[in-house]
């Protein structure tokens, strides 16, 4: 982040931080301090526009909201400013594009010019001699302003070509940012700006929202037992067969290391049980096998915890819920859907 405020504009913000974290009882850490300074600096919109919604829900940001809005709204300004760059060399190019366009514009009007004087010439002109003078300067005129055109369309085809790849590039260091480069899912950084924005337009807009947490059973002895490689292929099994699950506006992510998550809009507790155990019942099903030789790993399943939002909750509790309801699922036996706010087991089998 790079803050070109005052001194004395500066010291205003900071000492808003320091009072509002004051009166919400929160240390002054860097971390928290920084939140505040950004929304009191009045320059990161989305920051100051989350924090608002949280505060017009009811809820305020806890100690562990804190670390998810700084890596959201703070950490994410290394990635903002590298867009920017491409930005600023997407209009760079344009603005080169604009200018051979109104270089053209006056060579045309100047070509135009010439024409109508030739025209008057031509009307006046007293014997062949000066009309073939005429024609061959025409000609000439003519031949210039072709070449001028056909080199103005040469740059501006180059820099149309030029925008459409750094167009692409923009648009693939955005989404390889919000990529896991593993399972080719959404990461981390990507679910923490899903599930915020998808509760601010719940929260405007009314509706429903469910979120699934999976995490594969005795991940680390599997890793322990058959290696990072085969785990690897195994992470990339579930990940998947969760994008395969997705329909709408569902978001697939890897949370971290062996856990996953999907954000489901519009999709209720009873709708969100039948999501989970089919993404439960395919990947228990399937037996993996070594590569290069007949060893039989065995099954590979996962546990699933779900549970929906409470209008005006805090997101970090909404998150905790669906995590609590997982580890239910985990200490019941594994491989089951557990719904946290029926506190019921929805799915199990046999070990």
């Amino acid at each position: 982040m790079q803050y070109p405020e005052t001194p004395e504009k500066a010291s205003k913000s900071a000492l808003a931080a320091f009072k509002r974290l004051n009166e919400l009882g929160v240390a002054a850490n860097p971390i928290n301090f920084a939140i505040w300074y950004e929304y009191f600096a009045g320059k990161n919109h989305d920051l100051k526009k989350t924090v608002d919604a949280l505060s017009a829900g009811g809820g305020k940001p806890d100690v562990s909201a804190y670390a998810e809005l700084y890596d959201r709204f703070i950490i994410a300004g290394a990635n903002m400013t590298r867009d920017r760059e491409w930005s600023d060399r997407i209009d760079t190019v344009t603005e080169r594009i604009v200018s051979a366009l109104t270089a053209s514009g006056s060579e045309t009007e100047e070509y135009g010019a010439a024409l109508k004087t030739f025209s008057g010439d031509l009307e006046t002109a007293g014997n062949p001699d000066q009309i073939r003078g005429l024609v061959a300067d025409i000609i000439t005129e003519t031949d210039s302003m072709d070449t001028r055109t056909r080199e103005l369309y040469s740059r501006v085809s180059k820099s149309t070509e030029e925008i459409t790849g750094l167009r692409k590039a923009l648009d693939d260091s955005r989404r390889d940012a919000l990529t896991d480069s593993l399972t080719g899912i959404a990461n981390r950084k990507c679910f923490d700006q899903k599930i915020f924005s998808t509760v601010e337009e719940l929260l405007a807009n009314g509706g429903t929202l469910s979120l699934i947490f999976a995490d594969i059973d005795h991940f680390k002895d599997f890793n322990d037992t058959h290696g990072h490689q085969l785990g690897d292929q195994v992470l990339r099994l579930v990940g998947r067969t969760l994008f395969d699950s997705l329909k709408g506006k569902d978001t697939a992510a890897r949370y971290g290391g062996e856990e996953f998550a999907i954000i489901l809009p519009d999709t209720t507790s009873g709708g969100v049980t039948s999501v989970a155990d089919n993404i439960r019942k395919p990947i228990a099903s399937k037996c993996l096998v070594k590569k290069g030789s007949d060893d039989d790993i065995g099954a590979v399943t996962i546990s699933l915890g779900v549970t929906s939002y409470h209008p005006g909750e805090d997101i970090t509790a909404f998150i905790e819920r669906a995590d609590q309801a997982l580890h239910m699922a985990k200490k019941l036996g594994r491989n089951r859907v557990i719904c946290e706010d029926k506190r019921i087991e929805i799915a199990a089998v046999s070990a």
